[in-house]
């Protein structure tokens, strides 16, 4: 009895010291800790920065948004327009952010089927290839003045170079007959703008 009693004394002792162990280690480590690292560095003795400082770390980049309007004229389906909005010659164009509405007239029997971002790459001097993005469409209740709303939103990342011509656009698909009154769809287009090398 007496050795089952020792047993649980020194047991209850060896788990006594490992929890003040634990307590107190940390405390004293980073103590330790702080005492060797120390930040020196300030506004007039800034950390040294070598190599280049890239375009995404640039301040002298700037916010750009363009917006441009596609209308499906009466009697047709779709339109394609590839050259709606121009990036500035010499800039590229970070595409961050797309959003596309349309209105339609209920009575119409039209809906929007297909929304796209087109993004023309500089692929020579005179010439460029065309990417079509998919935007996916959304459509809203028809409003009490009779007419539907079709959206798009997307958080994208896309690039586009600037040209002496315009090089960013889109498209849209209707189905249902041609319609009769036209529709109309706005693009905003959202991102930032870098110097080409």
């Amino acid at each position: 009895m007496n050795f089952a009693k020792r047993l649980v004394m020194v047991a209850g002792a060896v788990a006594l010291a490992g929890t003040f162990g634990a307590l107190l280690a940390p405390k004293a480590a980073h103590g330790i800790v702080a005492t060797l690292v120390q930040v020196v560095n300030t506004s007039a003795n800034p950390v040294p920065i070598t190599g280049s400082v890239t375009d995404a770390e640039n301040p002298g980049h700037s916010p750009l948004r363009l917006s441009f309007s596609l209308t499906v004229r009466n009697g047709f389906g779709s339109l394609f327009d590839n050259f709606a909005a121009q990036v500035p010659d010499g800039k590229r164009l970070v595409v961050e952010y797309v959003s596309v509405s349309c209105f339609v007239l209920s009575s119409a029997g039209v809906d929007v089927a297909t929304l796209d971002l087109n993004v023309s790459e500089n692929t020579g001097p005179n010439s460029s290839v065309s990417h079509a993005i998919p935007l996916p469409v959304t459509k809203s209740v028809t409003a009490s003045l009779g007419s539907n709303r079709y959206f798009a939103s997307q958080l994208v990342q896309l690039y586009a170079d600037g040209s002496p011509i315009g090089n960013l656009g889109g498209s849209v698909i209707l189905t249902g007959p041609a319609p009769q009154n036209g529709v109309t769809c706005n693009f905003e287009v959202s991102g930032h703008t870098v110097s080409l090398p």
